[in-house]
């Protein structure tokens, strides 16, 4: 789809597909174990109690991390930012 996607205190496994759009999600790192965030073309940027995380490509970027929880966060966007707020 295309649009901005802005996502508050949500739980569960989340899978998000953007093809055109940024996305921020703010959630509880307690709630999530493997998070995995991809962008085509953009940025990806995690931050959790433990710090900030960039994630690592040319004209994108992709990274994953694992948290206390239970709950998978999938993240893949075509052209756009990705920013998750694990608090």
């Amino acid at each position: 789809g295309v649009g901005d996607l802005h996502l508050v205190d949500v739980g569960g496994d989340l899978s998000v597909d953007v093809g055109v759009g940024d996305v921020e999600i703010t959630a509880r790192w307690s709630d999530f174990g493997p998070v995995t965030l991809d962008c085509g073309v953009g940025r990806a940027v995690l931050r959790t109690p433990a710090g900030r995380q960039s994630g690592r490509g040319f004209a994108g970027s992709k990274l994953g991390a694992s948290g206390p929880g239970a709950a998978r966060l999938e993240v893949d966007a075509g052209v756009g930012d990705v920013t998750v707020r694990l608090r």
